[in-house]
Order: C-alpha cells, then sequence, then structure tokens
C-alpha cells in the first residue's frame, strides 16, 4: 500500500512537473514571438526612415543641380556681358 502510494505521488509529481514546463515553454514562446514583432517593427520603421531620407537626398540633389545650372547660366551670361 506504500508502494502504490509513492507511485501516485511520484506520478503526480510528474504531472505537475510537466504542467509547468508546458506553462513555461508556453511564456517562452509568447516572449519570442513578441520580440519578433518589435523587431519587425522596428525594421519597418527604419525602412521607411531610410526611404524618406533617400527620397530628401534626392530632392536635395536635384535642387543642387539645378542651382549649378543656374549659378552657371548666369556666369556665362555675365561673361558675355563683358566681351
Amino acid at each position: 500500500k506504500q508502494d502504490e502510494k509513492f507511485k501516485l505521488d511520484i506520478k503526480q509529481q510528474e504531472k505537475v512537473s510537466n504542467e509547468k514546463r508546458l506553462i513555461y515553454e508556453n511564456e517562452k514562446q509568447q516572449i519570442i514571438n513578441d520580440y519578433e514583432k518589435f523587431i519587425k517593427k522596428i525594421e519597418k520603421q527604419y525602412e521607411f526612415k531610410n526611404d524618406e531620407y533617400e527620397k530628401r537626398i534626392e530632392l536635395l540633389i536635384a535642387k543642387t543641380h539645378e542651382q549649378l545650372k543656374s549659378i552657371e547660366g548666369k556666369k556665362c551670361i555675365g561673361l558675355d556681358d563683358f566681351h
């Protein structure tokens, strides 16, 4: 009888242990999933900002190019006035 009680206690302990392990694994997986979502969100924000900066740089380069053409055009006109 003592032996049966001991076996029952061991089974109960194993059951509790397995339940705790399962809870732990589920919580761990949830943390991993949350972390991955957070990383993806940060990556999307970075990509958006990066695209935004690239567009700004391209616009700035285009404006600078236009200004240089305008300045060079004025210089050419100015030089022609001196001849």
